[in-house]
C-alpha cells in the first residue's frame, strides 16, 4: 500500500495465519523486541472467485479491528475475531489438541459443528457482564457449561482403551470457552473448514 508499512497477501487460506504469526515473529526480531513499534493483521477468508477490491475492502476491515480493538494495537483478527498475539499462539496450540482428538477419534466430526453453539453462547455470557440489566431471557447462555458436559458425555469415544483419559482430555475445551469465548473460533473454524475441503 502507498503508506510503505501495510501488506496485503493473497495466499491458501490455511497457510495464512501461520504466515501471519512468522511475519509478526520477524518484525518483532527486526525491531529488537521494542513493544513500542507493533505488528497488526487482519485475515479473511473468501471464495476463489471473489474480485480482489472485495477480497482487500474486507481485508481492511479486519486489519481496522486488530488496530481498533479496545485494549491497545498489536493484535490479529480472523474469523471477525481480535485477539493479541499471545492468546493467537495459545489458540494455535488448542487447534492441534483438537486437530488431534479428531485424528484419534476421540471426538465425533458432529460434535466438533456442535461446538459452534458452545462458541455462541459462552460469548454471550462473556458479555453479560457488559450490561446494567440482564433480562431472564438472556440468561439461558449460562447453562453452556452443563450442556457441553452432557454433549461430552455423548460424543466423546469413551470405547477406546484410554476411554476416561479421553473425556478429560477433550473436558480441557471447557476451560478454552471460559477463557477465550468468542475467540475459540479461530482454531475451531480452522479445522472444520479444513475438513470441508
Amino acid at each position: 500500500f502507498a503508506g510503505g508499512d501495510d501488506l496485503f497477501l493473497i495466499g491458501p487460506w490455511n497457510r495464512m495465519a501461520e504466515l501471519a504469526a512468522h511475519l509478526r515473529r520477524r518484525f518483532s526480531e527486526y525491531v529488537c523486541g521494542n513493544p513500542e513499534i507493533t505488528f497488526s493483521a487482519g485475515i479473511t477468508v473468501h471464495k476463489p472467485h471473489v474480485p480482489i477490491d472485495k477480497l482487500a475492502e474486507s481485508s481492511e476491515e479486519a486489519l481496522a479491528a486488530a488496530k481498533n480493538a479496545d485494549s491497545g494495537k498489536n493484535r490479529l483478527s480472523m474469523f471477525e475475531q481480535t485477539v493479541t498475539w499471545r492468546d493467537f499462539k495459545s489458540l494455535q496450540e488448542n487447534r492441534q489438541a483438537m486437530q488431534s482428538w479428531l485424528d484419534r477419534k476421540l471426538v465425533s466430526r458432529v460434535m466438533f459443528y456442535r461446538l459452534n453453539h458452545f462458541v455462541k453462547l459462552a460469548e454471550k455470557e462473556g458479555r453479560l457482564g457488559e450490561v446494567d440489566s440482564i433480562p431472564l431471557s438472556a440468561m439461558d447462555c449460562v447453562k453452556w457449561p452443563a450442556m457441553f458436559q452432557y454433549n461430552l458425555a455423548r460424543n466423546v469415544n469413551t470405547k477406546t482403551p484410554a476411554g476416561e483419559k479421553a473425556m478429560e482430555e477433550v473436558a480441557i475445551m471447557a476451560q478454552w470457552l471460559q477463557n477465550y469465548r468468542g475467540a475459540v473460533r479461530i482454531p475451531l473454524w480452522q479445522i472444520l473448514y479444513q475438513e470441508r475441503s
